[in-house]
């Protein structure tokens, strides 16, 4: 991991870290690897693997989502973990990293096979996971529908609230999770608009990914009144130079599950933009001429000196996909210390962390002359 390069290097930046801290965020506490089973319809019983990692929790529980995928396996896992170890730490909240998934496509399970594996999985991490353990939450094509079941598998065996968070309202959740982590990105560029100067209506933005992220920071940033010309999802891509009416293009993916007839969306990357903003999956973006990226994928630039080289600002994953965290952070304070949330409070104290990591990221590295996402890890090393 490239990443674990940039704390080697920070070291020079700050002698004051501790080397045991460097040596132990080069290590991962634990790492689960599991057979877990489910029941199929047919009444057969599917073996599938299920991963969990636990990276740190040196700065309070782990955190971190859990996906299913056909592609998961426990080297994307272990980054993950890693990610959410440092994103916890540079927008400063009291978690450490975590990360989970199962191989499985979800696409293939009924309702009541999604059930059963939900089951098997909060049973099989037992005692490794509970609300000041590990507290998982949801990721790429898992929801409120499996956190509620898990939470309540764990629940009837251990008897503690709190262990799950992106539940629904009625078991637990809060308002917000659910577009978090949109809504954060959605500050970043607040905060970018508002540095700048610029005006919405002038700004150009290509997103890849029409997932969560992705549709609901276009949702935003499209009543706010930027251009949306190119959004691409796994299944097609649509560009319209003018802008994209974004309610449409989510209207018609929830009809016809596409976005578009246009399969080549690579062609989103030939396009030039004022944002980019990546939201699909690591290491798929080649460069792209924008004046700036914002991650809200993980680790998504293939070569990322390539945009500093032209001056491109690219606000990195630890910092502007960090409203899922933060949110579920907030979710997990309602649920152990009885701390009550409304979407209103959810919003601003959402962006009061947004705002005060922007300001913190920018003078760190305006006063190191180092890219933004040194500067963020660098901030995340000195939170230990």
């Amino acid at each position: 991991m490239k990443e674990i390069g940039i704390i080697d290097e920070l070291t020079d930046l700050n002698p004051d870290l501790s080397p045991n801290l460097i040596q132990e965020l080069k290590n991962w506490d634990r790492i689960i690897e599991m057979d877990i089973s489910y029941r199929a319809d047919d009444g057969s019983t599917k073996w599938v693997k299920a991963y969990r990692s636990q990276h740190n929790n040196n700065r309070g529980p782990y955190k971190g989502g859990l996906r299913y995928s056909l592609d998961i396996d426990i080297e994307e896992v272990k980054s993950l973990s890693f990610w959410m170890t440092m994103k916890c730490a540079m927008i400063n909240i009291p978690l450490g990293g975590g990360k989970g998934g199962i191989c499985v496509n979800p696409s293939d399970l009924s309702k009541s096979e999604r059930t059963s594996l939900a089951k098997s999985f909060s049973k099989n991490l037992g005692s490794h996971i509970g609300p000041d353990i590990d507290i998982p939450a949801p990721d790429m094509s898992t929801g409120s529908f499996d956190m509620d079941i898990m939470e309540k598998e764990h629940f009837r065996n251990y008897g503690k609230k709190g262990s799950f968070t992106g539940k629904s309202i009625a078991n637990g959740g809060i308002a917000g999770r659910d577009i978090a982590t949109g809504l954060g990105g959605y500050y970043v560029i607040l905060k970018i608009i508002e540095k700048n100067k610029l005006n919405p209506s002038d700004l150009s933005v290509g997103i890849q990914g029409f997932g969560n992220a992705g549709i609901n920071v276009a949702s935003l940033l499209y009543g706010l009144g930027c251009k949306i010309t190119s959004v691409s999802d796994s299944k097609g891509y649509v560009y319209d130079e003018s802008g994209l009416n974004i309610n449409d293009l989510i209207t018609k993916k929830e009809v016809t599950g596409k976005i578009g007839s246009k399969t080549d969306i690579k062609k989103l990357f030939d396009h030039k933009y004022d944002i980019f903003i990546p939201a699909a999956g690591i290491k798929t973006v080649p460069f792209v001429d924008c004046k700036y990226v914002v991650e809200l994928a993980n680790g998504p630039l293939i070569n990322e000196n390539e945009f500093l080289k032209k001056g491109v600002k690219i606000f990195p994953d630890i910092f502007a996909s960090s409203g899922g965290v933060v949110v579920s952070y907030f979710e997990w304070l309602s649920n152990t210390k009885n701390i009550s949330y409304n979407l209103d409070k959810v919003k601003s104290e959402l962006k009061i962390l947004i705002d005060q990591g922007f300001d913190n990221l920018m003078k760190i590295s305006k006063t190191y002359k180092i890219s933004l996402r040194k500067a963020a890890y660098l901030i995340a090393l000195n939170n230990f």
